[in-house]
């Protein structure tokens, strides 16, 4: 029995379970950690000669640390030690990502060793990394959306201005009959609805940047 569960009860659980003694030495696993993992393989082996046949790796491939463990940090801080994520290799080249839940067994107020489930979250960390670019990628689409504005809108300007500038020129200088004023009048109205555009424009870009993102019903 661990913990007042009996081990019929652990050996029917989907997940891989495993018990360890107080030096985290394998003293125990289900069905399950023995055809996922070859758990069978390690009972009875050390924890330091375990973690070499077994090894747990960080996402960046470096192995977990004998601190790192979460059975050794069970028993050395008699606390929980939940959700760490971690590696195996399952085949070569072929690994997959996982959490375990690991918690020191007491007996009398002693550390008896520890009882560790294993649940499967390659999954979920897939969808992360396939969320994360998207993030990414939206981002940088909304960065080069800004430059194509900005570029835009001093491409819009450039020529507008000086039309302007003439126009008024125009205005002030010399007799015009009524069918110039009036041309000019309109080139001139024109010109600042179409400056107006392009403000709004980029205020609109700069508007949607800052805006929080909505949340998406599922």
């Amino acid at each position: 029995m661990t913990s007042g569960v009996p081990h019929s009860v652990l050996a029917a659980l989907a997940e891989p379970v495993m018990l360890t003694d107080a030096q985290g030495t394998i003293t125990w696993a289900n069905p399950a950690g023995v055809r996922g993992f070859g758990w069978d393989k390690v009972i009875g082996v050390p924890l330091a000669q375990r973690m070499l046949r077994w090894p747990m790796t960080k996402g960046d491939g470096v192995p977990l640390s004998a601190e790192e463990d979460p059975i050794a940090l069970a028993l050395a801080t008699r606390r929980h030690v939940l959700d760490p994520r971690f590696t195996v290799e399952l085949a070569p080249g072929h690994s997959e990502w996982f959490t375990i839940n690991t918690v020191p067994l007491l007996d009398d107020g002693r550390v008896a060793g520890t009882a560790s489930v294993v649940h499967d979250v390659t999954a979920t960390v897939q969808l992360e990394t396939e969320l994360e670019a998207a993030r990414e990628t939206a981002e940088e689409a909304n960065r080069l959306k800004d430059e194509f504005i900005a570029a835009l809108s001093h491409e819009l300007r450039t020529p507008l201005q000086p039309i302007l500038g003439w126009t008024e020129v125009l205005r002030r200088h010399g007799r015009l009959d009524d069918v110039t004023t009036q041309a000019l009048d309109a080139i001139r109205r024109n010109i600042r609805q179409q400056v107006r555009l392009v403000d709004d424009l980029l205020d609109l870009s700069r508007l949607v940047v800052t805006l929080p993102p909505a949340p998406v019903p599922m």
